[in-house]
């Protein structure tokens, strides 16, 4: 951390900054009890050129800024601007690149997803499904910690004729108490 604040030099700077946040990760929730946070900033000072670029006309927002046909989703900006920029043709590969690298992602994305589907009859599910149906059901229901027999919430011994364990004693002689 600085002590003393920087002097900015003149001319044309850029300035850039990034937040790093840290937080305490913390597996149990009490009263009082509060997660250390930190918060890292970093900034960066960069002297560029001899301080003229703001007298460039070509650098100016309403040579290169053009709304009406960002709204219309116009292509032809794009070319404008690639024809504008120096070494327009590396940028050209290098979205290129880009846009098939992000095919590739997705593509492995996508089909992750699809093995993860399972067809019963006219029926498809995945993984979720399966946790969603399974959390619905034990909102109205409990699983007895003896036999895992599935009985209603207020149910106080286990409906297993086997079992027939006290859903309190065995909690308790589970954990412990």
């Amino acid at each position: 951390m600085s002590q003393e604040p920087v002097s900015l030099p003149h001319g044309d700077i850029g300035v850039a900054f990034d937040n790093d946040q840290i937080i305490q990760r913390q597996y149990d929730v009490r009263a009082g009890g509060k997660p250390r946070v930190s918060i890292l900033t970093s900034v960066c000072y960069a002297l560029l050129g001899n301080g003229l670029l703001q007298t460039k006309g070509n650098l100016s927002p309403r040579v290169w800024m053009k709304y009406d046909k960002v709204k219309a989703g116009d292509d032809t900006l794009k070319n404008e601007l690639a024809d504008k920029i120096i070494g327009s043709k590396v940028i050209a590969e290098s979205f290129a690149v880009v846009k098939k690298e992000m095919k590739k992602l997705s593509q492995i994305a996508l089909e992750e997803v699809v093995s993860q589907h399972c067809k019963d009859g006219d029926n498809v599910s995945d993984d979720i499904d399966k946790k969603v149906t399974e959390i619905e059901s034990m909102m109205h229901s409990k699983k007895c910690p003896a036999c895992d027999a599935v009985m209603k919430k207020t149910a106080r011994k286990c409906p297993n004729a086997e079992c027939r364990a006290d859903f309190k004693e065995a909690t308790n002689k589970l954990t412990g108490r």
